[in-house]
């Protein structure tokens, strides 16, 4: 989807009205290495070296196993770290918190490998991990839009929200309180942000370790809500019209901005004026007299409830109509990816031989079926299918022995 030689950009000059925002769960994690990157310690380099030390040595893994004892801790799995999976950053570091003790005791007995040992002595190294433990704002966002269900008419508000909770972890409340907007406030400004406010009772740690850590964090939040700035699409049109389809923002809409949507999703039937005043209407109605809707609750199941729902005496059906087209704008690639991931289980060097029509089958099975596999009761002309192929197996095995 990139802007001068991609599929997007070929697509574009044949259907101009075509709408791409870019997958968020792919920017949140693009924000999330540009802003590990500021980190003067190679966070990344430590979780790797760590990992593959022992992955295919049964002598390590051995030899570790006395020092997980030693240090009483609890045996559990070292993660391997992947920079392409969104949410693979933070367990590993979880991981590798909960194995630290037994790691640095492990590395500093083995004088062969210095790199590891000097990185696992190294006190803001573990000040840098303990930092990314707990920072779970851009994986619960990326989280929260991995879902197949439509977020499409929540992004822009959560994006808001992840934009202001990230600065507001280095800039002073009321220093955004008084800009204009999120996208101007000057968050450069040093006169503008928190101290570092170094209190620390621990004598092990010195002041200039703590002094250079906190340096660095306020680093890892400017790269952060730069990279969100930058690539977050804040003042697109389209996107602000569209969080219409969230019955708690209808009142921050204009109603233009519903006609623009209309036409741009094709849905105009020419009847303007009827779609304008169905829109006022879903504005003007109180939220009783709409269906019921909780914050963070599936908006497809309010529109679905809205198809049947009269407000002032009629029904919707245009604002409807448009509603169901917004819903299918995808807000990510995930599950895309998870159709990826299911197809290479599925076609593997084992099953090489597999037909097209077979892997299809075997998809959408896979994919339209909810039912754990244990319960699953196939229907009798389903067995029939599955038999015939084995019986004209059987037959031709018996014609070609004899």
């Amino acid at each position: 989807v990139g802007k001068y030689n991609s599929v997007l950009s070929r697509i574009k000059p044949l259907q101009p009205d075509v709408y791409d925002i870019g997958c968020v769960c792919h920017i949140a994690n693009l924000v999330t290495q540009k802003a590990v990157k500021t980190l003067p310690l190679n966070v990344e380099d430590l979780l790797l070296n760590v990992y593959f030390h022992s992955e295919h040595s049964s002598k390590r893994k051995e030899q570790y196993k006395e020092f997980l004892d030693f240090t009483d801790t609890k045996p559990l799995k070292i993660v391997k770290h992947y920079a392409t999976r969104w949410l693979s950053l933070e367990k590993c570091v979880i991981r590798l918190l909960h194995h630290w003790d037994a790691l640095k005791s492990y590395f500093n007995s083995h004088n062969e490998i210095k790199h590891c040992a000097k990185m696992l002595n190294n006190t803001e190294m573990w000040l840098y991990f303990c930092f990314l433990e707990h920072l779970p704002l851009l994986n619960h966002f990326n989280t929260t839009f991995q879902t197949s269900e439509s977020m499409i008419g929540y992004l822009l508000e959560e994006a808001t929200i992840l934009l202001r909770k990230i600065m507001g972890k280095f800039v002073t409340a009321q220093a955004i309180k008084d800009s204009q907007s999120l996208l101007k406030v000057p968050l450069h400004d040093k006169s503008l942000q928190h101290g570092d406010d170094i209190i620390s009772e621990n004598d092990d740690i010195p002041s200039q370790t703590l002094s250079s850590f906190f340096s660095h964090v306020r680093q890892f939040y400017e790269a952060a809500t730069d990279k969100i700035m930058k690539m977050f699409p804040f003042q697109d049109a389209t996107l602000k019209a569209l969080r219409f389809l969230n019955p708690d923002s209808r009142d921050s809409i204009q109603t233009d901005a519903v006609i623009r949507l209309a036409e741009k999703l094709h849905v105009n039937d020419h009847d303007l004026r009827a779609l304008e005043d169905e829109f006022l209407d879903y504005q003007l109605s109180s939220a009783s007299e709409l269906p019921d809707f909780e914050c963070g609750s599936s908006l497809s199941d309010f529109w679905k409830a809205m198809a049947n729902t009269k407000i002032k005496s009629r029904n919707s059906p245009r604002l409807h109509k448009v509603a169901v087209a917004a819903l299918m704008i995808p807000h990510s690639n995930a599950d895309t990816e998870r159709l990826f991931s299911t197809l290479r289980k599925i076609y593997t060097d084992a099953r090489s031989s597999l037909s097209s029509d077979a892997i299809h089958a075997i998809l959408s099975t896979k994919v339209n079926n909810n039912t754990s596999c244990k319960d699953y009761r196939p229907e009798p002309n389903v067995l029939d299918a599955a038999r015939k192929p084995c019986t004209t197996y059987n037959r031709r095995l018996q014609c070609s022995t004899q």
